[in-house]
């Protein structure tokens, strides 16, 4: 067992392998390299012959392969035009106006729930005589509501 451990035509190479999905969700596997910075043409590939895109490393790579190797690649840098980055800004920007918003809004619903609150709290109180307070011709936002006739619920 000793000599089996130490004789070197027994033990196994560590192999590199590459797995990457393209574009297209396509898997392509690199037999012999580990690292997306290794491929290059004429690197043995595991994929459908043709165009394959992919991103890795800031950079679009475009590879062409044929039977079953690399026959070219193409990396382009990614980079965001002035107008892209000004529309990403402005997004952001209006995203944050957006929430201030929404939580003003929250407010606000809060503040009329609470004065509904009230206004269910004097209709539904009696008084000495033990009749219920007839609230009619409340002005809210400058128009004239009969709250006897609102459903509260």
């Amino acid at each position: 067992m000793l000599a089996d451990m130490l004789d070197t035509k027994t033990k196994s190479k560590a192999t590199a392998l590459l797995e990457i999905n393209d574009a297209n969700d396509e898997m392509m596997t690199f037999p012999d390299i580990s690292d997306v910075g290794e491929i290059a043409a004429d690197v043995s590939v595991t994929a459908t012959d043709g165009t394959h895109v992919f991103t890795a490393d800031g950079n679009v790579i475009t590879l062409v392969v044929t039977g079953g190797k690399v026959v070219s690649v193409d990396k382009v840098e990614e980079t965001v035009s002035d107008a892209t980055a000004e529309f990403i800004e402005a997004v952001a920007e209006q995203l944050d106006v957006n929430e201030q918003f929404r939580a003003t809004a929250l407010a606000e619903i809060d503040g009329l729930k609470k004065t509904i609150s009230e206004m269910k709290a004097l209709m539904s109180h009696g008084s000495d005589q033990g009749d219920k307070l007839k609230v009619k011709d409340v002005v809210v936002g400058g128009k004239k509501i009969d709250l006897t006739k609102v459903n509260f619920k």
